[in-house]
């Protein structure tokens, strides 16, 4: 995992990038509204799990804790990522893909205690990684990375929340339903 301080701007981001082992890149987005966040990525024992986690082979940007996004860092980032500053915190996926023009998918995560920020990190990471560990060496610098990636992440993260809050939509029109019935 990278700390943005040690970079300097969009271009740095992707000189980095383009020096990784796999075409398929992280940044964890947040805001002074999340202190479960910042609370993990202080804390370097969390740091470096979640960094063992993601492996040598693909970076993860995030901003410095103890040096917070200023306005315009934060700013550029959500309109380079075209990122609602309301969907965040996330986790968002990224490349560049062949004609040069940046493809993400963002994963909002939960933030509503430290272990919920780790929990949710560390899954969508696991998830991420064993997609990329999974990929022969020779297709690791194709849009197929990017692909797989986006598609195991909705798989796994985003249409199991999907399904959840649906099946609570029916439970809750079911419990509706009951309710004018008898009474």
């Amino acid at each position: 995992m990278i700390r943005l301080n040690e970079l300097c701007d969009i271009e740095d981001l992707r000189k980095k990038c383009d020096r990784s082992k796999t075409r398929i890149f992280g940044f964890i987005l947040y805001t002074e509204e999340n202190p479960y966040v910042r609370k993990v990525l202080r804390d370097e024992d969390f740091w470096s799990a979640l960094d063992r986690k993601s492996g040598p082979n693909w970076p993860i940007f995030s901003a410095c804790p103890n040096d917070p996004f200023d306005e315009y860092t934060q700013t550029e980032l959500y309109n380079y990522f075209d990122i609602n500053p309301k969907d965040v915190p996330c986790f968002v996926v990224f490349i560049w893909d062949d004609h040069n023009n940046i493809k993400r998918f963002s994963v909002k995560f939960d933030d509503d205690s430290v272990d919920a920020v780790y929990m949710s990190l560390q899954r969508i990471i696991d998830v991420i990684t064993r997609t990329e560990r999974f990929i022969l060496d020779e297709y690791k610098w194709s849009e197929n990375v990017y692909r797989e990636v986006v598609n195991n992440l909705d798989s796994y993260w985003v249409n199991p929340i999907k399904d959840f809050r649906d099946t609570f939509r029916v439970i809750e029109f079911a419990r509706t339903i009951i309710e004018t019935i008898f009474h």
